[in-house]
């Protein structure tokens, strides 16, 4: 599934990944657990309020380990995340071309 929003914490329970760090450049990588695509278009943070953490949790969020509550609503889903907003702040980055986005 592709998610925009203002970043995924990598670290966090339901995206963390054994099988090392997620690439934030924008190339696919299907081998990774959870986040399997990342585009830095705003920047590669969501430290600070952590919306689009939860936002793509909340679509396909799944516990690596027993952390957490809950899983996402399709939990077996693999991310391409597009980050539009800069961490710490209440600004998005949207392309001039909305097609950039999938």
């Amino acid at each position: 599934v592709q998610v925009s929003d203002t970043g995924v914490d990598a670290d966090n329970c339901y995206f963390n990944d054994s099988n090392g760090n997620i690439i934030r450049d924008g190339r696919t990588d299907l081998g990774k657990r959870k986040i399997v695509q990342y585009v830095p278009w705003a920047n590669s943070l969501d430290t600070t309020r952590g919306h689009g953490t939860h936002v793509a949790g909340s679509v396909a969020g799944k516990r690596e380990d027993a952390d957490g509550i809950v899983d996402g609503m399709a939990p077996a889903a693999k991310i391409a995340f597009f980050d539009v907003g800069f961490s710490g702040t209440s600004t998005l980055s949207i392309p001039n071309n909305p097609t950039t986005l999938f």
